[in-house]
């Protein structure tokens, strides 16, 4: 079972800011991989995951999305959906 973490945000956005610094230590942490899309850079990524609004965490397991937010998430929801 393999799980990955796709961290959606922009370079103007402040609460972007405050999140991914937070998403990249949980990654780190539970050994997770993490995938960041800047959404002036992969507006085609951005719309194959149907984000509309930064920051988006969006979590896959085996190639399957289970979990998808656009919002800030707390530290011990996203550690919940990555020890499922």
């Amino acid at each position: 079972m393999s799980k990955r973490v796709l961290l959606f945000t922009a370079t103007w956005c402040g609460p972007c800011k405050l999140f991914k610094p937070e998403v990249q230590k949980v990654c780190m942490q539970e050994g997770v991989q993490l995938v960041e899309y800047d959404s002036d850079e992969h507006t085609d990524i951005f719309h194959q995951y149907r984000v509309k609004s930064v920051p988006a965490l969006v979590v896959e397991k085996d190639g399957e999305l289970i979990f998808h937010a656009t919002r800030i998430v707390p530290r011990d929801e996203i550690l919940d959906v990555l020890q499922e």
